[in-house]
């Protein structure tokens, strides 16, 4: 009897912790302090909304970039436990998740890794696994 009682209170502490953690979870991507907060990765101001990205990793961490490249370049050296990228839009006031999104060469960009996001399927884009493994190999993913 002792056993099962334990067990039942082991049980319904991590459906506790599991609800308590995804309660946690930031919905969205979350208001940037423009031209105050500083780049995760390259610690420059975001200044620009256009190149904005965000990383929410899954212990509810928000982290905040001045650029796609700089985003993809923390991925690469510290690859961390995502729950969600988002990408303001180049052209639009609006974000797009990650797993919806495909990105545009353009120039300048704010760390002059030359990507903007935009929709899947607009004129020119490329994926973003393909913005991933093109800027490891010319080396922009470590800048």
């Amino acid at each position: 009897m002792r056993e099962r009682s334990r067990a039942r209170r082991v049980a319904l502490f991590a459906v506790l912790a599991s609800a308590l953690h995804a309660c946690g979870l930031p919905e969205g991507p979350q208001p940037i302090a423009w031209d105050r907060e500083p780049c995760a990765h390259c610690r420059m101001l975001i200044s620009d909304p256009a190149f904005a990205a965000q990383l929410h990793t899954e212990d509810g961490g928000v982290e905040s970039f001045d650029d796609p490249g700089c985003l993809f370049a923390s991925l690469e050296a510290r690859q961390p436990r995502v729950h969600a990228l988002w990408f303001h839009h180049l052209r639009e006031e609006r974000w797009l998740p990650g797993d919806a999104v495909a990105f545009v060469r353009t120039t300048p960009t704010p760390m002059d890794f030359g990507f903007g996001a935009v929709d899947p399927g607009a004129p020119g884009s490329v994926s973003i696994e393909a913005v991933r493994a093109e800027l490891r190999g010319r080396g922009g993913a470590a800048r």
